[in-house]
């Protein structure tokens, strides 16, 4: 199975995808905001302190991954497109077959 890195693991949605993802047998890492904040994932995640709009921070999980998804989540839209920012940048600037990118996006309610 492939590698999926969930920035935005923390929120609803996020937590969503992580435990579908593990529970189809991939490997996954749990991006977080504060690691010690995190939910209790369940097995098949791990989970690491990231920011998802740090294409440093974004960087150093993506270079292994077959998926990126984000699930950021935060009022207005200038975080979706600061995140999608640094994600392009980082798997454009990958020197190896570039991972996947699955952006989700909406305003919270």
């Amino acid at each position: 199975m492939g590698k999926v890195v969930v920035f935005g693991a923390a929120g609803r949605l996020g937590q969503r995808i992580v435990a579908e993802a593990a529970g189809r047998g991939h490997e996954v890492i749990a991006v977080v905001r504060q690691s010690e904040n995190a939910p209790a994932f369940g097995d098949g995640a791990a989970v690491v302190g990231g920011d998802a709009t740090s294409a440093e921070s974004v960087g150093a999980v993506a270079k292994d991954a077959d998926v990126l998804v984000s699930a950021v989540a935060a009022p207005g839209r200038e975080i979706y497109r600061t995140v999608a920012q640094a994600l392009v940048g980082v798997v454009v600037a990958l020197p190896e077959l570039a991972p996947r990118i699955v952006h989700m996006g909406g305003e919270p309610r």
